[in-house]
């Protein structure tokens, strides 16, 4: 990722926008928070991957969750026949 001062992105805007277009910029600035700028193209990719991995994550929390509770009845099957 190419990095470049905030006054030399404002001096060549539409140079960083045509780069920004192939691959994310990073511009740094001096009393504030530094931005990257990407392509629409690649936000998109980014963010389909987020929502897969945040969707991929939920399905493994619920299968993760079931068979915990499978076990967990089981345990306590378990332990109700110990008692008698």
């Amino acid at each position: 990722m190419e990095k470049v001062y905030g006054s030399s992105f404002r001096a060549n805007l539409k140079e960083y926008m045509n780069k920004a277009e192939k691959e994310p910029l990073l511009i740094e600035r001096r009393d504030a928070e530094n931005l990257v700028i990407l392509s629409e193209k690649e936000y998109e990719r980014l963010a389909t991957w987020v929502n897969n991995n945040q969707t991929l994550s939920l399905e493994i929390e619920k299968k993760v969750d079931k068979v915990l509770s499978k076990r967990l009845s089981e345990y306590e099957k378990l332990l109700k026949e110990s008692v008698k």
